[in-house]
């Protein structure tokens, strides 16, 4: 007669007088039964994929321990060099915690020999599976149990999940509620490569107590209704969904204001998208030999001054102003020979001028510009 064996561990069944004519009975059978037996409750099995690729079928010794490394030695890391999958014979069932101490740019799976599904390990982690004999499972599929309520963020508190009811998100919009005090309720950019990153917009309604640091000042949400101030200064602005930001009286910013594009718009609804430059002035008098009775043009980009000293030359002399064809002054009289005076005119940018007379002349014509 001979012995049978398990279908899951392979622990051997002797069969009815078996051993009968062994000097020592049963007890080789059963002692290496409760060995296999003491191996399945707490055993490792190390298995080293460094120079291996392929499939590698376990054997009976290999799967009996329940838990396997992927590995080195128990606590040394392997490096993969190629894809590796560990196989447990087809009919084979059981639960193992399988740790995947390996590195490289290689995958190591676990798969039955049955032809059902497989499990890819991840590297730096101990899985728990478990085999009908046919597939291989992850044996415990549930997510990781939520901190918090529906909705709330979750982020690594000391180890754990985390949440909070200040962050949230409804599927199309991240939430940044505003908790009581400035100092828990800040969204700061702090980046020494690229602080033009960051977009946020504060609610309109809520508490005035949340802020966003611009530099060393900050955006208030200041009354509650999308009025928001900038640095230590009163002045209230409001943002509209347009992004226009209104303001009723001065704003006041404790950092630069710049416009990226588009300019800025003044009263007169002009723009200016470059940097403002002085106007250019008149500097210096001149001499320039000007005479009456023919028309001259100010072709600077700025008002210019006429200073004309005229002599009489005879009587019943006179003059006349003409800018731009009109005339803006006049003189003279029943006056005596050489009696001469002085007048002086604005000349604008661009504009013609020019002094007619009748027994008189120019003695000195002098302008300034």
């Amino acid at each position: 007669m001979t012995s049978t064996y398990t279908t899951n561990k392979n622990i051997e069944k002797p069969a009815y007088n078996d051993y009968a004519s062994n000097p020592t009975g049963w007890s080789a059978p059963i002692n290496t039964d409760w060995d296999i037996i003491d191996r399945s409750l707490g055993g490792t099995q190390v298995k080293n994929p460094t120079g291996v690729s392929g499939t590698v079928i376990l054997t009976a010794s290999e799967y009996q321990a329940p838990m396997l490394i992927i590995g080195a030695s128990i606590s040394g890391t392997a490096t993969l060099t190629a894809n590796v999958t560990y196989q447990i014979p087809s009919g084979v069932g059981g639960v193992w915690t399988v740790y995947n101490n390996t590195t490289g740019s290689f995958t190591v799976t676990i798969s039955s020999g049955g032809g059902g599904t497989s499990v890819l390990l991840q590297q730096g982690y101990a899985t728990a599976l478990n085999s009908d004999g046919t597939n291989i499972r992850i044996s415990d599929t549930r997510p990781a149990v939520p901190a918090g309520s529906n909705t709330q963020i979750q982020y690594n508190n000391s180890g754990l999940l985390g949440a909070s009811a200040n962050l949230t998100f409804s599927g199309t919009q991240l939430n940044i509620n505003q908790p009581a005090s400035y100092a828990s309720a800040k969204v700061q950019v702090s980046s020494s490569t690229n602080s033009n990153i960051f977009a946020a917009e504060m609610p309109a309604g809520g508490p005035g107590t949340g802020f966003i640091s611009v530099g060393s000042a900050s955006i208030t949400n200041y009354d509650h209704f999308g009025a928001y101030k900038i640095g230590s200064g009163t002045r209230l602005f409001g943002v509209g969904s347009d992004g226009a930001i209104t303001s009723a009286t001065t704003i006041i910013a404790g950092s630069t204001i710049k416009s990226s594009s588009g300019g800025f718009i003044f009263p007169d609804n002009t723009t200016q998208t470059t940097a403002a430059t002085t106007p250019t002035q008149a500097t210096t008098w001149v001499n320039t030999g000007n005479g009456f009775n023919t028309t001259y043009t100010n072709s600077n980009a700025f008002t210019i001054t006429a200073l004309v000293s005229l002599v009489y030359s005879g009587y019943n002399g006179g003059f006349t102003v003409y800018v731009n064809g009109a005339g803006i002054a006049t003189g003279g009289g029943n006056l005596q020979y050489k009696y001469g005076e002085t007048i002086t005119f604005p000349i604008p940018a661009g504009a013609t001028f020019s002094v007619s007379g009748s027994n008189c002349y120019a003695a000195q014509w002098a302008e300034f510009r």
